[in-house]
């Protein structure tokens, strides 16, 4: 048994052992056949070569040297089979004739052979083996041989240039090196100092072995780890050896020159030492020859130390896909590279960070259900997208899932799996240098993303914590600004946008619920760029929308396009596709819906609709107080502008004006195109203000009998409101007031205290104009108007009223005077100022007994004791101070009371009774006076009556003449004194009849003058007239005309001294007969003057000189003169005379 055999028997057991395993695992691969195929021609080879290691025959030796040949060439066409089939390049029918054809060949001439290719055997004498000599024939069939060889080599080469994968081009570099090898070892056959060594055999055994592991094996070791490895190790191993060697030398010589045979210890001991001491230098060597042959390798192991410290410290997902691809790229020299992770709603793996895609990736997902999803679910290791084109499962791939993996450029997709769940893929794109990912590489992205798994749930987790304050904090924002936006209008702006925001919708729509007309009404919308919007009428959006206001649900549909209830016409005609639709309800009672959409299908994750919940919760809140507020405002407004309306239509009382007033301001409360007041008048309507509507047909003035208008007589019986939204489908419009341009209507009771007054009406030329709110506002301003036009009504009346008293008080002959409770005066009438002689102007607001005297608060006085008892008391007869002196008057007061009894002031009422106490006091002085004046005369005639009835003068004739003149004078004086009474009294009375005529003034003066000219010759004086004689004639009452002459010329001769001279002055002037009566007698004193003209005055001087007179002379004087419309003055001086002035005129 030489080596040779035992080389050989070792290749055949190995042989036979690696076709045992390719036949267990299965012949149906192609490539597994032919590599079968393979095998069994080394084996075959191999027991050749046992053969021929051990036989000693040249003939038997020659024949298994010829099997050994024919199955070298069998080995070098199978390669080339394995070599196209492994690299996918279709094997022809011409590939494989041309095979047979070369190998039948080839076996022909080995069998044939005539020392052409064999020349001879010889022993070689090294080994003592039986070794051939080759002839001519060797160059065409080793060229055949390496022909087929190159071929097979070249197409590795080509299949290892353009490899998509490191893993492809590591199991070709795997099936190059062991063709080399083998390749080697049979080129060792052609040097003859080898050619009886096995070189060839152990070439071929490790060739073999590793043509197995690359065609068996999935998973492949790296085989630059293994030469990076073996190397590290061979230098080290190399310097160990070196070191130890010379260190036990070294000290062998030494010692043992020493020590002697115990030396032996020590060198053991050093070397257990130098095993434990250069456990540094061995790692140090290893990193050196890693970082100088191998930088890639040592780069993605720093990386994964790197990034397991990072991975362990950033919990932000956004932070730690950026770093990790980041680092990934660098270390690893990645082209590019994505992390893909789960999406919670959908399950759906999105792209959460890139590095080198091109083009959006937004839209980029892997549905749970994908086939590679479904495969590294259920896998541990890396998938290669080389089998995703190789593998049955994958076949089924839709077009649009084909379209993913492309545009992610992978080539390697390493699962993340936490408690075996799938949460991500790592998606490693090729590397810059073309390399393929070798298997060291994908133990680290392996490692990496187990890794990256953990460090993606905590930042998950954490994501999802920091999603969740982000969201609480979005609502305690939009809270805030929702707080802030008081207006409506904003309120639903902030929602919409915020709704957009917080859901990443592209749109969202918030529309308020009309109660009134049963829909839809108030809108806003938003887009994702905060552009407004709006749905289209035909939009599919409005039936979610419009179902989930009405059935109080939420409506959530993920894609329109598929909802049965849509059609496909309706659904598709939008921009929408999925909508969330929640309703807003206050207490069961519908405010509106939020609705966000998408504009592509879109599965509404649970937290989404979370969120939409809690914003709508928020949004009502919101809207609640913003209609509140808006309300509140509405009312402040309507307040201010009822109180701005009741101002102007307060301004005025006139009936005419406010009606006008009350339909103006009408319009800057509720807008109207027409509007009327009628006022119920004898259970009639009568128009009573127009605006806006044509006065042919409702004019002013005009009355409206109820029976005839059905809808007034409503408002008015029923003293409610009535609104209608279209008038031409009211059927009380239709009978009275269908000619009205009108088609939506408010007709409103004017009520006081409960009484109709009359109504308002008012409307608008387009239908459902007015609102509930609208209806509101009338009734509150028609309220307001009613109570105006009752108090313009109750003002008329007051007026009326007013005048009235005035009236009564201005033409009453009693003095009426109203203090207040202290007595200043607030009413002091005509009556008043007549008697008291004040103007009301002066006295209005002063005390009232600074203006009439204390003596009218006297406590015995009327008004004293109304104030003392506060009760009413009868007339009394008082004194008040006037302008002219001392006043008599019958005064009667009274204290005035409220409905509460509270005394506001006093009424005081006089009658000036003066002249009726002067009168008393003349009749008591005509009494007197006529008493004395008829006494005298009368006791004259008595006494010498009496002495005639005595016959005192006997039968003297003398005496008895001069008895019976006393008698005649004393009669005439007497029958004088009855005369004046008789005219003064029907001259006072009004009974004494003025009878003009045309008077000749010279005749009535010589006749005056002829009756006085006895007095004038008694009393010794000289009468004469001073007139023209052109005098013209005067138009008088000629009785009169006597008195005024005869009393005025009487008095002068009765005052005048004997002697002098009296003078009866007589000129005409244009207007007047200017008569004067001018006397030098005894003279009147000035404070006596004043009184000449009264009834029985009489000069105490001229009583005191023992001057005859009755005191009425000149007051019949007076009588006559006014009597005429003619004046009389008075000018004396005492002691020089007195000069009486007459003006008459001349008719």
């Amino acid at each position: 048994m030489n080596l040779a055999f035992v080389f050989s028997l070792v290749a055949l057991l190995c042989y036979a052992a690696l076709l045992i395993l390719v036949v267990r695992r299965g012949l149906h691969i192609r490539v597994h056949q032919v590599f079968a195929l393979y095998l069994t021609s080394m084996l075959i080879g191999q027991i050749a070569a046992c053969v021929v290691s051990l036989s000693q025959s040249t003939v038997r030796v020659l024949f298994w040297y010829r099997i050994s040949i024919a199955t070298t060439f069998a080995q070098l066409i199978l390669f080339f089979f394995i070599a196209r089939i492994q690299v996918r390049i279709h094997v022809s029918r011409l590939n494989t004739i041309l095979a047979m054809v070369a190998f039948t060949s080839v076996v022909t001439l080995l069998y044939t052979d005539q020392g052409l290719f064999l020349a001879h055997i010889h022993r070689h004498p090294v080994t003592g083996l039986l070794v051939p000599d080759f002839g001519i024939l060797l160059i065409p069939i080793a060229v055949m041989s390496y022909t087929f060889l190159g071929l097979g080599i070249a197409a590795l080469v080509q299949a290892f240039r353009s490899a998509a994968s490191d893993s492809e081009r590591n199991r070709l570099r795997y099936l190059i090196i062991s063709i080399v090898i083998s390749l080697l070892g049979t080129m060792a056959n052609l040097f003859p100092a080898l050619v009886g060594y096995p070189v060839d055999v152990a070439g071929n055994i490790i060739s073999a072995m590793l043509l197995s592991y690359a065609i068996l094996r999935y998973q492949l070791l790296d085989i630059t780890l293994v030469v990076r490895r073996g190397l590290a190790y061979s230098i080290l191993t190399v310097g160990l050896a070196t070191i130890y060697l010379l260190s036990i030398w070294l000290f062998e010589r030494f010692v043992r020159s020493v020590l002697g045979p115990g030396a032996l210890l020590i060198p053991i001991i050093l070397a257990m030492s130098a095993a434990v001491l250069m456990q540094p230098w061995r790692d140090r060597a290893q990193a050196w020859v890693d970082r100088l042959l191998f930088r890639e390798k040592y780069d993605s192991r720093r990386m994964l130390q790197e990034l397991s410290k990072s991975t362990a410290t950033i919990i932000d997902l956004e932070a730690l896909g950026r770093m990790m691809l980041s680092e990934l790229c660098r270390s690893m020299r990645l082209e590019r590279a994505a992390l893909l992770l789960r999406e919670e709603s959908s399950g759906a793996l999105f792209v959460a960070a890139e590095q080198g895609l091109e083009g959006p990736v937004s839209e980029l997902r892997l549905t749970r259900s994908h086939p590679v999803v479904q495969w590294l679910q259920n896998s541990d290791r890396p998938l290669h997208v080389r089998e995703v084109e190789t593998a049955p499962q994958f076949h089924s791939l839709w077009g649009d899932e084909q379209e993913v993996l492309k545009r992610l450029g992978a080539q390697l997709l390493v699962p993340l799996l936490v408690k075996n769940e799938l949460v991500g893929i790592l998606a490693v794109g090729p590397k810059l240098t073309g390399e393929m990912h070798s298997g060291e590489e994908e133990l680290t992205l392996s490692t990496l993303a187990n890794q990256t798994a953990v460090a993606v749930e905590n930042a998950h987790l954490f994501a999802t914590t920091k999603a969740r304050v982000a969201e609480l904090t979005t609502l305690q924002d939009i809270a805030v600004r929702l707080v802030a936006a008081r207006s409506l209008p904003l309120v639903l702006r902030v929602v919409v946008e915020r709704g957009v925001e917080l859901l990443h919708a592209d749109e969202a729509h918030i529309a308020l619920w009309d109660p009134a007309n049963n829909r839809m009404g108030t809108h806003c919308g938003a887009t994702a760029d905060g552009q407004p919007c709006d749905l289209s009428e035909t939009s599919a959006a409005n039936l979610p929308i419009e179902m989930a206001a009405r059935y109080d649900k939420p409506m959530v549909i993920g894609d329109m396009w598929m909802q049965a209830a849509i059609a496909p016409s309706l659904a598709r005609e939008g921009r929408a596709r999925a909508i969330a639709a929640y309703p807003l309800s206050r207490e069961n009672t519908p405010v509106g819906v939020l609705a966000v959409i998408h504009n592509r299908a879109h599965n509404f994750a649970e937290d989404e609709l979370r969120l939409l919940g809690m914003l709508c919760d928020v949004a009502t809140l919101a809207i609640d107080n913003a209609q509140l507020l808006e309300s509140e405002q509405a009312k402040r407004k309507l307040a201010d502008t009822l109180r701005e309306v009741a101002g102007v239509i307060g301004s005025t009382l006139m009936s005419d004006v406010l009606l006008e007033l009350i339909l103006e301001q009408l319009q800057k409360v509720v807008d109207y195109d027409g509007a009327a007041i009628m006022l119920l008048r004898n259970n009639q309507l009568e128009v009573s203000s127009v605006r806006g509507l044509p006065r042919d047909y409702l004019n002013v003035g005009r009355t409206l009998p109820l029976g005839q208008f059905p809808l007034f007589t409503d408002i008015i019986r029923e003293r409610r409101p009535i609104m209608s939204g279209d008038t031409t489908r009211d059927e009380r419009w239709h009978i009275g007031v269908a000619d009205l341009p009108l088609r939506a209507s408010i007709g409103v009771p004017l009520l006081v205290h409960d009484q109709v007054r009359g109504i308002l009406v008012m409307g608008k030329s387009e239908p459902s104009h007015y609102t509930p709110d609208d209806l509101q506002n009338v009734v509150a301003f028609a309220n307001q108007a009613a109570i105006a036009i009752e108090n313009a009504r109750l003002y008329e009346e007051t007026i009326q009223e007013k005048r009235k008293t005035e009236t009564i008080l201005r033409e009453s002959f009693s003095g009426i005077v109203f203090t207040d409770v202290d007595l200043r005066i607030v009413t002091f009438n005509t009556g008043a100022e007549t008697i008291t002689g004040f103007a009301a102007e002066d006295v209005i607001g002063r005390p009232l007994p600074e203006v009439l005297g204390a003596s009218i608060v006297a406590p015995s006085s009327p008004l004293g004791r109304v104030m003392a008892t506060g009760e009413r008391v009868p007339p009394q007869e008082t004194v008040i101070q006037a302008a002219s002196g001392v006043r008599d008057i019958l005064q009667g007061t009274a204290a005035l009371h409220d409905s509460n009894q509270t005394l506001f002031g006093y009424l005081i009422s006089f009658a000036d009774i003066t002249r009726l106490k002067e009168v008393d006091r003349l009749k008591t002085d005509i009494v007197a006076n006529v008493s004395h004046e008829l006494r005298t005369p009368l006791a004259s005639i008595k006494a010498y009556t009496e002495l005639l009835l005595d016959n005192i003068e006997g039968e003297d004739r003398d005496m008895r003449d001069q008895f019976l003149s006393v008698i005649d004078r004393e009669a005439d004086r007497l029958a004088e004194l009855i005369s004046e009474l008789l005219d003064l009294s029907r001259m006072e009375a009004g009974r004494f009849e003025v009878r003009k005529v045309r008077l000749k003034l010279s005749q009535l003066v010589s006749d005056v003058l002829q009756l006085l000219d006895v007095q004038r010759k008694s009393r010794g004086l000289t009468l004469r007239a001073d007139m023209p004689d052109d005098l013209p004639d005067i138009v008088a009452d000629r009785e009169m005309a006597l008195i005024i002459l005869k009393n005025l010329l009487g008095n002068a001769i009765k005052f005048s001294r004997p002697g002098d001279e009296v003078l009866l002055v007589l000129r005409p002037t244009p207007e007047h007969l200017l008569l004067q009566v001018v006397d030098h007698g005894i003279g009147i004193p000035e404070d006596a003057i004043p009184h000449l003209f009264q009834k029985f005055y009489r000069v105490r001087s001229t009583t005191e000189s023992g001057i005859e007179g009755t005191g009425l002379g000149l007051v019949l004087t007076k009588q006559a003169v006014e009597a005429h419309g003619g004046t009389i003055e008075v000018t004396s001086q005492v002691g020089k005379g007195t000069t009486f002035t007459v003006r008459l005129p001349w008719q």
